[in-house]
């Protein structure tokens, strides 16, 4: 048996890869972090089987030539898989449930995880499960918080479970063909119009406006988003060349003393100086670097972690689009203005 895992990009379907199948695939809070299948092998009813971990895309139709990776093999030429899991964010329902519905009408075996219930509860909003499996009568729906290994068992069970498809369908409408742009925008609209038309019936949330809510509309904003995207990076440069500057000298300064003591002490000659003028000082102008690039390394791990990554992957999008490129570049991009 070959399972696909799809799902949207930063909903913790590379972490419920790892949690099936024990492996360490990186894990990381801004979308891209896949960006080519892979493969781990895990075991149903005894039998051996194999895991593939597809790129995050929001819907079956690829804008990137990673997305294309799944509509190849969901759609395309590439051998099709004999079941589907997709792991959706549960507490961002509405969106995900776009790429999950077009998944289900092509009437695979399938598999819902709704991964994030944590962060749904935060949010104080929870998902009517009997409310789903009547919208998605033929597919099979679990909750999980990989992030702490919760809900490996229940997807085990549901794998083990999995029911033949019949007919049913959420959209009646045949698939578009990869290069018919105007009948996938007529498709995308039909389902998100009846998923918004269904969505009370799947989600209560708190009507309150949340502080997340309130922030995002900042982070993400046309101007103060880039604006403080700006600001972030200049404290982020200037904290490392300050914080920085201090084992650099000492590191710098130890390498210099070595040199030192090894011109004095060893006997004159080419071999001596290849060591002291040009293997200790040229190791020394690489570790000095070490530094700079261990506190770069940690604010980008602040910024994953506190999910404000994703948002400028999202507002960078804007930018990167006329040069041929999408709001993932802004990871590589950051490292190459550090350099």
């Amino acid at each position: 048996m070959r399972y696909a895992l799809l799902g949207n990009p930063n909903t913790g379907k590379s972490s419920v890869f790892n949690m099936l199948t024990g492996l360490r695939q990186h894990v990381g809070n801004f979308p891209g972090v896949t960006v080519d299948k892979k493969k781990g092998k895990i075991s149903i009813v005894g039998e051996p089987a194999e895991l593939v971990d597809f790129p995050g895309t929001y819907s079956i139709y690829p804008r990137t030539e990673d997305e294309r990776v799944v509509y190849d093999h969901l759609i395309g030429t590439e051998e099709r898989p004999d079941a589907v899991i997709v792991v959706v964010d549960a507490a961002n329902l509405e969106r995900n449930l776009l790429l999950f519905s077009q998944v289900y009408d092509l009437g695979l075996p399938t598999l819902m995880v709704l991964n994030m219930i944590d962060i749904a509860e935060r949010s104080q909003q929870k998902v009517d499960l009997n409310a789903m499996e009547a919208l998605f009568p033929e597919a099979l729906i679990v909750t999980s918080n990989a992030r702490i290994k919760l809900g490996k068992d229940r997807i085990y069970e549901a794998l083990k479970q999995l029911p033949e498809r019949k007919e049913h369908r959420f959209l009646n409408d045949a698939v578009c063909a990869i290069d018919d742009i105007a009948c996938q925008e007529t498709e995308t609209r039909d389902r998100l119009s009846k998923i918004n038309n269904k969505i009370d019936e799947l989600l209560v949330k708190n009507e309150a406006p949340k502080v997340a809510e309130k922030i995002d509309k900042i982070l993400v904003h046309p101007i103060w988003g880039y604006m403080i995207f700006g600001a972030v990076l200049l404290l982020i440069f200037q904290a490392i060349y300050s914080f920085a500057a201090y084992p650099m000298d000492w590191i710098d300064g130890a390498f210099v003393a070595l040199s030192g003591y090894l011109s004095e002490t060893l006997p004159a000659g080419i071999f001596s100086d290849l060591i002291a003028e040009g293997i200790v000082p040229g190791i020394g102008g690489v570790v000095v670097f070490i530094p700079q690039i261990a506190l770069l390394f940690f604010f980008i791990g602040v910024l994953e972690e506190s999910g404000y990554l994703a948002r400028v992957v999202f507002i960078m999008d804007r930018l990167m689009r006329p040069l041929g490129l999408n709001g993932k570049s802004v990871v590589p991009l950051m490292s190459s203005v550090a350099c």
